[in-house]
């Protein structure tokens, strides 16, 4: 057992050194960045002291390769250099740099050789190769039919006129938005535009060229209300990166708390301003929205349904057989009847083919450690209390070593009511604490396990929140594991523990827990598999779900017919083979 009571650095340089008998090189820079940008480190310059030779093993070999010569000596001074400019690089794709103030303690190197673009956010969305976008390109608009054709002219024509318009493409899973993406973005990057491709989740913003979640990349604040301002500082780069984009795409949309949504429309019209001369919509920029209401709104904890939809973009003031059933669900058309005297008829017959009362995983004990196996198959369940019983039970049932991680807890400083708190609330209630979106005080693992990350860690090499891996070694400090989805799969990565933390409105204080940021997988939440497409999805209902678009997002994670199933327990007098379907219609009012 991992205990994790402690707090202090000395976890960083373990994780390092633990790390380094394993791999050497690049990937152990990578892990010192991840510390580093969210771990919070308190002496980040003694992790770079007692640890640069580590991080340095690879340059000092090809070095003296380059030179022909084993024994050559490298001076001390050449070889820190060369490590911390590589670090500096890995550090610009986080859109971060050595020079910020919390590691200006670590030296910054000699960059003299190496091309620095005045603004690397600006070189970044700039750095690709025009040729071949246009060749991609050629090949994407063969494959577009008649409808998204058409958008494709509107929003192109919008952006040469830069007429500042607005779009929303609306559509079900499957309808081609991500292919009418993909074919915008490789025609405009390829004529040197700058195109914004961005997702309000991490997994979806994994499907586009470039993707980042929209709220790294416009600094959207975690806590919102109608007068929330993104992070943007005037003449920064990124208020340079916003002056020059040529378009914007946002994908998934709908799940965006209509806030998060105008702080961007007011931070665009801000950094426009000095342009236009007043605060235009949207700074001009032509924008384009994609979603499909019929799935999970924004989450407002503790929220009603009212609360839910008035968060929606859709109130914003700016503004085959298996097929046609996920659209009915969706849409909340499917013949229903009413439970116990309730006005709502929203419980619904499942078609018997598809109802199940056996597992997801068929032959599991034999193929437990199939990465395929693994990747193309998931339960789904609504709520997290049941997603943690499912993993644990297949987890006790698989041999091995168990692995149990416990977290370090404490209350923030920066509580509004911090001293007050330290006296009342003690290490076993905070430990206890339980909430979607951080880690568990308690994280048991095994070898082969699938894991499922809870943070963006690193969006450009695909470690994105709700990416799913293997494990494939466990450490004190340092989780090794194979990427299962996305553009990365087949990479070995290292996970450290890093500190997450809880906003202030789900207790009387802000909690830091620092542990893994990941949980077993074999179940996740519906609201988690949004974004996500799957051959094989078994959907098991203990209880009915119980927010709006939670069905339909969860039977329409596959489009295979024969990929998809469903388990219902039947409680008190529930109908056989019934199960309530949540669609709160008057969000469809606007479109």
């Amino acid at each position: 057992m991992a205990l994790g009571l402690l707090e202090h650095d000395g976890e960083w340089h373990t994780a390092i050194q633990e790390a380094a008998t394993t791999y050497s090189g690049r990937r152990l820079r990578e892990l010192f960045v991840i510390i580093l940008l969210n771990c919070k480190v308190t002496e980040p310059k003694k992790l770079w002291d007692d640890n640069w030779h580590t991080l340095a093993e690879d340059i000092e070999y090809n070095n003296k390769k380059l030179y022909g010569d084993q024994a050559v000596h490298l001076a001390e001074e050449f070889l820190k250099n060369c490590t911390l400019r590589e670090i500096e690089q890995i550090f610009w794709k986080h859109n971060r740099t050595l020079k910020e103030d919390e590691f200006s303690d670590i030296p910054y190197p000699d960059m003299s050789g190496i091309n620095i673009p005045e603004n690397n956010l600006i070189h970044e969305e700039m750095n690709y190769d025009m040729g071949s976008l246009l060749e991609e390109t050629e090949n994407l608009k063969k494959g577009l039919n008649a409808e998204q054709e058409l958008v494709f002219r509107q929003i192109t024509n919008s952006v040469e006129a830069n007429d500042g318009r607005l779009f929303f493409v609306y559509g079900s899973g499957g309808t081609g938005k991500t292919y009418l993406w993909r074919t915008l973005i490789a025609s405009l990057r390829g004529q040197g535009k700058i195109v914004l491709a961005v997702a309000s989740s991490g997994i979806a913003s994994l499907l586009l060229p470039g993707g980042r979640t929209a709220h790294s990349r416009f600094k959207i604040p975690m806590r919102l209300n109608e007068t929330s301002c993104c992070n943007v500082i005037k003449k920064s780069k990124l208020a340079e990166l916003l002056c020059k984009v040529d378009l914007i795409i946002w994908d998934e949309a709908p799940m965006i708390n209509r806030n998060g949504f105008e702080a961007v429309q007011r931070a665009l019209a801000d950094v426009m301003m000095e342009t236009y001369g007043s605060k235009v919509l949207f700074g001009k920029k032509t924008v384009v929205l994609g979603g499909d209401f019929r799935q999970i709104l924004p989450v407002i904890e503790g929220g009603s349904r009212e609360d839910i939809v008035n968060a929606s973009i859709s109130k914003s003031k700016l503004n085959r057989r298996l097929a046609k059933w996920i659209l009915d669900i969706g849409n909340g058309e499917l013949p229903a009847i009413s439970l116990d005297g309730s006005e709502d008829k929203d419980w619904i017959k499942i078609p018997s083919d598809l109802l199940i009362d056996y597992t997801m995983y068929p032959d599991f004990m034999n193929k437990r450690l199939d990465r395929e196996y693994l990747a193309e198959r998931s339960i789904l369940v609504p709520k997290n209390e049941c997603v943690h019983s499912i993993n644990s039970h297949v987890l006790a049932s698989i041999p091995g070593e168990e692995h149990t991680y416990l977290s370090a807890d404490s209350i923030g400083p920066e509580s509004s009511e911090y001293h007050s708190s330290i006296v009342f609330y003690d290490k076993e209630f905070l430990n206890k604490h339980e909430e979607s979106g951080i880690a568990s005080h308690k994280l048991t693992l095994k070898l082969g396990v699938p894991i499922m990350l809870l943070r963006n860690l690193n969006q450009v090499d695909g470690l994105c929140n709700g990416t799913r891996l293997i494990v494939t070694q466990l450490n004190k400090t340092v989780i090794e594991a194979e990427i299962l989805t996305g553009p990365g799969v087949g990479n070995t990565v290292f996970i450290p523990r890093i500190v997450m933390t809880t906003p202030e409105t789900s207790l009387p204080f802000i909690l830091h827990r620092r542990q893994f940021p990941a949980r077993v997988c074999y179940a996740m939440t519906i609201n988690k598999s949004q974004g996500q497409s799957l051959p094989n999805v078994s959907v098991y209902l203990e209880n009915p779900v119980f927010s709006h678009g939670q069905l339909y997002v969860a039977v329409s994670r596959t489009t295979r017919q024969q990929g998809l199933k469903i388990l219902i327990k039947k409680n008190g007098n529930e109908p056989e083979g019934c199960t309530q379907n949540v669609v709160y219609k008057e969000i469809f009012e606007n479109l």
